[in-house]
């Protein structure tokens, strides 16, 4: 987390003093690209244990943190989670309910360019750490099977829109941002399948699971320093 603080400090040195900068906080879904080894594991224990747990198919989301837009710059830290937990349809089962989750909790450093002056398009570059969780249930507690550090990076594309509540104040943005999530390293998720499914025998990177996904997010900045009137910004 350190290191995120220095390179966002650099950044923010980097960027044009014309500058406004925000707090933003948001939310969005992800859909994943392919999830076949984790709704394997799921899908096994169905057909073993006779429930109906859904597949992984997509995850919602939130964000919050700074962004500082400048001339032809964007500088954004920000925190967000993502994940999902599906549960057991069984109807009236409810001594033995069943639910498979995972989470990802990171820390994100994007930057961005503008290629028009006088309106709030980005195209830009996001780098993220944190913590990736799987988990599990089985009528009881919650077992964690992974518990690691991961590393990500994200291409995205946006535009927002200024909203004035009032004359001679700053604007808020509305934002609305399309991206790609890239996992660097997979996670093993052999520990799921051997405590889920009790499957003897199974080796260490025998079930490698990318949580790539492709996804939207929808934005609320708000305005805290910086030039009142930017003359660039029209809308």
């Amino acid at each position: 987390m350190r290191h995120f603080l220095v390179a966002f400090t650099l950044l923010i040195g980097i960027a044009s003093l014309n500058a406004q900068n925000y707090i933003l906080g948001g939310g969005g879904i992800g859909f994943h690209n392919s999830m076949e080894v984790l709704n394997g594991v799921v899908d096994r224990f169905n057909e073993d244990f006779e429930h109906e747990i859904p597949s992984f198919k997509f995850a919602p989301g939130y964000e919050l943190g700074f962004a500082r837009y400048s001339r032809y710059t964007l500088v954004e830290l920000k925190w967000v989670g993502e994940g999902r937990r599906n549960n057991s349809k069984v109807p009236g089962n409810f001594i033995e309910n069943a639910s498979v989750a995972w989470r990802y909790h990171y820390a994100n450093i994007s930057v961005g360019y503008r290629p028009f002056e006088k309106r709030y398009f980005t195209v830009g570059l996001g780098l993220n750490l944190g913590q990736l969780v799987t988990r599990y249930s089985f009528g009881g507690d919650f077992d964690i099977t992974n518990k690691i550090h991961s590393l990500s990076s994200e291409l995205f594309v946006d535009y927002a829109i200024k909203v004035r509540w009032r004359r001679n104040k700053r604007p808020y943005l509305i934002r609305l941002r399309p991206f790609y999530q890239f996992f660097y390293f997979p996670v093993d998720l052999k520990n799921l399948e051997t405590n889920m499914n009790a499957t003897p025998d199974v080796q260490f990177n025998e079930l490698l699971q990318r949580f790539n996904n492709t996804g939207i997010r929808l934005s609320l900045l708000i305005p805290i320093t910086g030039e009142v009137n930017m003359e660039y910004t029209t809308w």
